[in-house]
């Protein structure tokens, strides 16, 4: 009989991939869907100032790309989550 490996060796080859596929799905619903409006710089201060001056053409513009951006993101971290844990199946 063998005996069984160290903590942290378990943690690389059960714990990580068992936990691996709850993981994922957290990341992508955590993530903030607009930045801070409070921001001194970025997305958010453009949207706050085109708020403010009311340029809607602007601040339309800015939630679309913070969408498309939003949506690259999403994507990106399905297709990471699809690679690194290729048992994990996949909604349709």
């Amino acid at each position: 009989m063998t005996a069984p490996p160290p903590n942290w060796q378990s943690w690389g080859w059960v714990h990580s991939p068992a936990i691996s596929p709850t993981n994922f799905p957290a990341v992508c619903v955590n993530e903030p869907p607009l930045p801070g409006l409070s921001a001194q710089e970025g997305l958010g201060s453009v949207i706050w100032l085109a708020w403010q001056t009311l340029r809607t053409e602007q601040l339309y513009a800015t939630l679309v790309v913070i969408g498309m951006l939003g949506l690259l993101s999403n994507s990106l971290l399905a297709g990471l989550a699809r690679r690194l844990t290729p048992w994990q199946e996949t909604a349709s």
